[in-house]
């Protein structure tokens, strides 16, 4: 059976069919933390420390339910058969263990041990094989979790155990000439691995490189000393005199004549011969702590070794990285690698530095030529007559040669030899596309598990052993970057009375930060320096600039805002071609911008040298204004128009139609792609005193944070933007946000708190005069008075509201009390007055095409079609509801709807249609926080069950209905679920009294899951 669920690399689930998307981190962190307890219960508060680690917010819980609720979404638009359940203390992913790959790697590796044990050596081989094919690269990579990674090193230690053994069987089996590539690049990532050590020495000597077998030992020898303070164990040392004494043991056991013959095919290779000519020997030393990028070494090897004889062309091979990537180390390593193919010489030239252009390549030249043992061009003024020469001297010899450095394309035209002979390396920050026919290579910063053997590597195996947090935290606040890494790394080493924590307290104020990265007179802010130099003036003001975003990405529309400027795309080019910031495409519509973590710090060093306070607040003022220009233009999107929502008096900065439309294609999902930014620029205008900006941005975004259920972010912002207007008196942004922070204490049942929240920002509005915000305010109080059972005083209120919105013009704020008059009228069984309530509604909702409302309204018909007892119509109505709310991706109106369906359903007795309904809304339900919703559900249930005879289960639902109900004070549905716990009692009487039995023909709903 083919894997679905594939985590042996990065995480991916997929069917023959379809593939599920779960891009959120929070998603893949809490998906990946079932997947490793599969088929058994995962305490829920496991998965708190999963996501959050050590300081988990106060709505950890909530959000875990949000992320549950998500995950069985994706499971079920892709058709998954696996399941998540509720059962007390967590949640329980519920799938056959063959969809793993993890599964069939175990089984793999488990019956490759079994054959070996009987000795059917090529049959273990196989099956082990077979189980490290399902490896992808490291477990889980990319989930930024230390729980996850912790699971991750066990897995590869796994890994590594299985291939280790698969070696040292294939070492059995007379097969070390296949083994040798593999088994050195297996010690250069695991240098303290024993096995691997000996296993490589062992198929080295069956080679007949007995020199190698016995340089590879010592090289261990050394590693142990120096890393550990220990000999190497018994078995490689034995290894050593068994090589020195030839000891016929060390032949492949049982081996006939003929293999030993192969086995001995490759003869040491013969001491270089001197020639007449020099033969240039350059090459810097290998870094013996170079980890990361096994296969990049590889494809480059393939692409630039070989029979360079028969090459067509020259090879070259661009090696292109942001300052301090380890572009050098990398091109060496590489070249190490390739020095027996080149034997006329290896050649590196460091051209950072060159002088002036014309003049810098002549003398690069004639460096060259006095290497190759060729005098005598100093008088040459002309640079292509040098260049000839150099071809001239390089033509028909096996030359590597290693640009390292390289500023433009410009500089090293002339230094390519013609020759097909040779090999050039490059290494440059720029993307040198114009080299015919070169292979282009992209390195970034290491992963977690490469950046942590090379600290391992520097500061010793027990050390960081010890502090394997400490670790992690340096290596985030380094952002991975290999110099940075190996700074703290030798400062570490030079320093063995420091623990790593002391380290990264030094280093835990930004400001000082790049301070602490020098070592030895090598430091990280160097690079950035030069690369900075090299960008014109308005590109530099917009590098520091950015650096007051403190987000993962940025939009490239966002540079003519932070600049002032209508445009500034050149600048942000050349940023990308000094690679000061790194463009990623966004699903193909924009590129965004990101700042590594360490080039930040940079940048925000030379913005405090640089920039006045008030120049900075200019430039965050100007941001927020484009992204509030944009956000308005969403909910006017979203809405048909500027209504239900509240606008201060903020600056916007406008952007081109062609601009907006491109990125609003989509509203709500730009508001969630852009919603980390959104967020921050309220903390931002808040911190600079911006608090009309402030929180006219936070009430634009709670379309967003209503739609998705983003409570968090709502009551943050709002807690930021209150305390802002407080602070500047702000009376008509505080009001605002009172009664916005009310409407979300409205959503999560914490009806005394937004009462008290709403009586505090009607005040306000009658006193400054906001006649659109007192009726908004007056609406959702209404709306607490009906929930309360006030009818009343809901419908006074209700109506008071219904006159200001129509003072103020907003249709969709009128359409909206409409509805809620209306459903008055149902409480009351008015259903013919409720029905024309929802006609003035559906009619304002139609007239300016308004989605949302419409589906709302449909979701009402069905309502009065149900009181009715017109169970057909009703499900009409509510299926048109739902493709409604589906359109628009409004997932709280959408478990609504799922609700009142599903009740159609059972009423039409169309039992197992209503239980896939019930399921899918009621898991929606639980994971938001509308318990009076939730409790609309168990009245659902327990309709169902009382129609199907279970007067058990009905009994239960009902009363579980009624606590939930009283507990949120529906006086409404409360009633309701009372009536029918009399009418299942009545019911159940009947059922006695006439022998009634379940039928039989009806399966019984399966168990939804229980709320915890």
């Amino acid at each position: 059976m083919t894997p679905v669920f594939r985590f042996l690399g990065p995480l991916e689930i997929s069917t023959p069919q379809s593939a599920v998307s779960l891009t959120a981190p929070r998603h893949q962190i809490v998906l990946a933390k079932l997947l490793l307890d599969v088929n058994h219960v995962v305490p829920i508060d496991d998965l708190v420390r999963a996501v959050w680690d050590a300081v988990p917010p106060s709505t950890a819980r909530t959000q875990i339910q949000i992320c549950i609720s998500r995950i069985r979404r994706a499971f079920s638009d892709a058709g998954l058969e696996a399941q998540i359940a509720s059962y007390r203390p967590g949640y329980l992913l519920q799938a056959a263990e063959e969809t793993l790959d993890v599964f069939h790697f175990n089984r793999a590796i488990a019956d490759g041990r079994a054959a070996a044990a009987d000795n059917r050596l090529d049959t273990a081989v196989e099956k082990l094989r077979a189980g490290l094919g399902m490896w992808r690269g490291e477990p889980f990579s990319g989930i930024d979790s230390l729980a996850i990674k912790a699971a991750a090193v066990r897995l590869s230690e796994r890994q590594l155990n299985a291939l280790e053994e698969c070696h040292t069987l294939e070492l059995k089996l007379g097969r070390h000439h296949d083994l040798i590539d593999e088994l050195m690049h297996l010690v250069q990532r695991h240098p303290l691995h024993e096995q691997a050590r000996s296993n490589l020495v062992l198929a080295l000597y069956r080679c007949g490189r007995q020199a190698e077998a016995l340089e590879a030992y010592r090289e261990a020898r050394h590693t142990f000393v120096t890393e550990l303070g220990i000999e190497p164990g018994e078995d490689l040392r034995r290894l050593e005199q068994a090589i020195l004494l030839a000891d016929p043991e060390l032949d492949v056991p049982g081996a006939s004549e003929q293999t030993k013959a192969w086995a001995l095919a490759c003869p040491p290779e013969p001491p270089a011969v001197v020639e007449s000519v020099r033969v240039p020997r350059m090459l810097p030393a290998d870094d013996p702590a170079f980890t990361g990028h096994d296969d990049t070494v590889v494809e480059m090897m393939r692409h630039l070794g070989g029979d360079s004889g028969q090459a067509r062309s020259l090879t070259v091979s661009v090696i292109t990285g942001r300052a301090g990537v380890g572009k050098t180390a990398l091109a060496v390593r590489v070249a190490h690698r390739l020095a027996t193919e080149f034997p006329d010489g290896q050649i590196y030239l460091r051209l950072d530095k060159a002088e002036g252009q014309q003049a810098g390549v002549r003398e690069t030249l004639n460096r060259m030529l006095r290497m190759l043992g060729v005098s005598g061009c100093w008088g040459v003024d002309d640079t292509e007559e040098v260049a000839s020469l150099y071809r001239s001297a390089v033509n028909g010899r096996r030359l590597l040669i290693v640009l390292d450095e390289v500023r433009d394309e410009a500089q090293i035209t002339p230094l390519l030899p013609g020759s097909s002979t040779c090999a050039v390396i490059i290494t440059s920050r720029q993307r040198m596309v114009r080299i015919p026919g070169a292979q282009l290579i992209e390195i970034n910063d290491l992963s977690f598990q490469h950046a942590t053997e090379l600290l391992t590597v520097l500061v010793g195996g027990a050390r960081a052993s010890a502090e394997p947090a400490a670790v992690l935290e340096l290596i985030d606040m380094c952002g991975g970057l290999p110099l940075a890494l190996r700074i703290a790394g030798a400062r570490l080493a030079a320093r063995p009375h420091w623990a790593i924590a002391q380290l990264n307290e030094r280093m835990a104020d930004e400001r000082h930060r790049l301070d602490e990265l020098v070592h030895g007179g090598l430091g990280v802010r160097e690079g950035m320096a030069a690369a900075y130099a090299s960008v014109p003036p308005s590109a530099q003001n917009l590098f520091r600039l950015l650096s007051l975003f403190d987000v993962p990405d940025l939009p490239g529309w966002i540079a003519g805002p932070v600049l002032g400027t209508e445009s500034a795309g050149e600048d942000l080019e050349h940023l990308v071609d000094a690679r000061l910031i790194e463009a990623r495409q966004d699903h193909g519509v924009m590129a965004r911008y990101h700042l590594h973590k360490l080039i930040q710090v940079y940048a925000r060093e030379l913005l405090a040298d640089q920039e006045s306070d008030r120049l900075r607040a200019l430039a965050i003022e100007r941001a927020t204004g484009a992204w509030q220009f944009l956000a308005d233009e969403a909910h006017r999107r979203l809405h048909g128009g500027d209504y239900i929502v509240l606008h201060g008096a903020a600056a916007r900065w406008s952007l081109p139609p062609e601009v907006v439309n491109r990125l609003l294609r989509d509203p709500l999902e730009w508001l969630e792609s852009e919603r980390t930014a959104l967020v921050d620029s309220v903390r931002q205008t808040a911190e600079v005193g911006l608090s009309e900006s402030c929180w006219d941005l936070a009430i634009t975004l709670v379309a967003l944070f209503e739609a998705r259920g983003y409570f968090d972010d709502w009551r943050d912002t709002h807690a930021v933007a209150l305390a802002a207007c407080r602070q500047t008196n702000n009376q008509r942004g505080e009001a605002v946000m009172l009664y916005s922070q009310g409407t979300l204490s409205m959503f999560e049942q914490r009806y005394d708190e937004a009462a008290a929240r709403f009586s505090l920002a009607r005040r306000v509005f009658e006193k400054v005069g906001e006649v659109h915000g007192l009726a908004l305010c007056l609406r959702n109080m209404a709306f607490l008075d009906r929930v309360g059972g006030r009818s009343k005083l809901a419908e006074q209120r209700y109506q008071r509201a219904l006159e200001l919105m129509r003072k103020v013009q907003d249709p969709v704020g009128e359409a909206h009390i409409l509805s809620n008059v209306a459903q008055l009228r149902m409480d009351s069984d008015d259903l013919d007055a409720a029905e024309e309530m929802l006609d003035k509604a559906m009619a304002i909702a139609v007239g300016i095409g308004n989605r949302r409302v419409q589906a709302q309204v449909h979701h009402s018909y069905g309502d009065i079609c149900l009181s009715r007892g017109q169970a057909a119509a009703a499900e009409k109505e509510f299926r048109q509801a739902l493709d409604m709310v589906r359109e628009v991706r409004d997932q709280a109106e959408e478990s609504y709807v799922l609700c009142g369906l599903g009740l159609a359903q059972v009423r039409l007795r169309h039992f197992e249609d209503a239980s896939r309904t019930l399921r899918h809304g009621y898991a929606l339900a639980e994971a938001g926080t509308d318990l009076t919703l939730v409790g609309r559900f168990y009245v659902a249930y327990a309709e169902m069950d009382s129609m199907l005879g279970d007067y058990d289960g009905a009994t239960y639902w009902a009363d579980r209905a009624v606590k939930n109900f009283g507990e949120k004070s529906a006086a409404v549905w409360r009633a309701i679920a009372f009536r029918l716990i009399d009418e299942i009692r009545q019911a159940r009487s009947s059922v006695n009294r006439a022998g009634y039995s379940r039928p039989t023909d009806l399966a019984a709903p399966p168990d939804p899951p229980r709320q915890q």
